[in-house]
């Protein structure tokens, strides 16, 4: 039931797929065996701020420069500059972590350099690359969107954009559609089956080139540096620790879980957060973007959670808000 293309771009946070449930099973099962070493409380507090519409592409760049600005100025005049976006890193193996990024040139190249930390040796992973095509089809359904994530991430302005084709096709087409500026909300009445009607020209959303490489023969618990040779931003993460090498005197394994994540200004606080509490691995359990048809939100998640997502390796699983009601089904 869930929609091919959405899941081939979830796929692309993914490390080693498992269902849903089956990962929170674990999570629970794991988290009552830690807790006669370790008694449960609260490590930290976060102040949510309220919440807001969800953030436009141009709005999460300004939000992400802004940081930088501050804390890496550098790197802030560079983040507008750089051909390479949304990157990110999966766990994908015993001693391989999936580096992921994205393109908006075609030809731009896959490799992704890395090193150990502090070594001039450094290795080069040869990447691929590949796009998708989907099918608009926004949902604004009540059942979609609980709890509340602020405003409907489609407006009816934005859907009039889309649905209207007067100024690029004549009266004579089967696709013409005529939508008045003052009545932008007559754009729902005009979907087929919940899509927008795949004979409109502006009815598909292309996504950039996305690239993937596995880096290989890490060492737990050892630091690397990585950098996608198309891009001019150098990333750093640490490796997670090996299968019982954590005495049980030292600090415990910290695990990072968040999910129903979305693009407002509370999915950005949320993320800055745990990225702050240096987690050594996180599990992002379903509803990334909630997306829900609308294709572009996956570029504002993704440029948006760049700064967590990049620097601790992820496992991510597939919710319903990956998915398209309607035709696409």
């Amino acid at each position: 039931w869930l929609q091919p293309v959405c899941l081939a771009r979830a796929g692309v946070f993914l490390g080693r797929p498992m269902s849903r449930f089956g990962l929170l099973a674990a999570i629970f099962a794991s988290a009552h065996a830690a807790e006669t070493l370790y008694p449960p409380g609260i490590t930290s507090l976060v102040r949510r701020p309220p919440w807001s519409k969800p953030l436009t592409h141009d709005e999460v760049l300004a939000l992400k420069e802004a940081r930088s600005a501050v804390e890496a100025p550098d790197l802030g005049r560079r983040l507008s500059q750089d051909p390479v976006e949304q990157v990110h890193i999966g766990l994908h193996g015993p001693g391989e972590v999936v580096v992921t990024f994205m393109t908006q040139q075609r030809g731009e190249s896959s490799a992704v350099q890395y090193g150990e930390e502090g070594s001039a040796a450094m290795q080069t992973a040869e990447g691929q690359v590949s796009t998708y095509t989907s099918l608009l089809c926004p949902t604004n359904h009540a059942r979609m969107v609980e709890p509340g994530l602020g405003d409907p991430k489609v407006s009816d302005l934005d859907l009039a954009k889309v649905v209207n084709t007067s100024a690029i096709l004549p009266r004579s087409s089967e696709s013409y559609v005529y939508i008045p500026l003052a009545e932008p909300g007559l754009a729902w009445s005009k979907l087929d089956k919940g899509c927008v009607k795949y004979k409109n020209p502006n009815a598909y959303y292309q996504s950039p080139y996305i690239h993937t490489a596995v880096l290989r023969g890490l060492r737990p618990g050892a630091r690397y540096t990585y950098r996608p040779i198309a891009g001019s931003r150098t990333f750093t993460f640490v490796m997670p620790p090996g299968a019982g090498t954590i005495p049980q005197t030292d600090k415990p394994l910290r695990v990072g879980v968040w999910a129903d994540v979305g693009i407002t200004n509370v999915s950005y606080a949320v993320m800055q957060h745990l990225k702050d509490l240096t987690p050594d691995v996180a599990l992002l359990v379903g509803d990334l973007t909630y997306s829900d048809g609308w294709s572009s939100v996956w570029d504002t998640f993704g440029t948006m959670m760049e700064p967590l997502m990049s620097t601790v390796p992820h496992l991510t699983v597939v919710g319903n808000h990956e998915m398209a009601e309607g035709r696409a089904q």
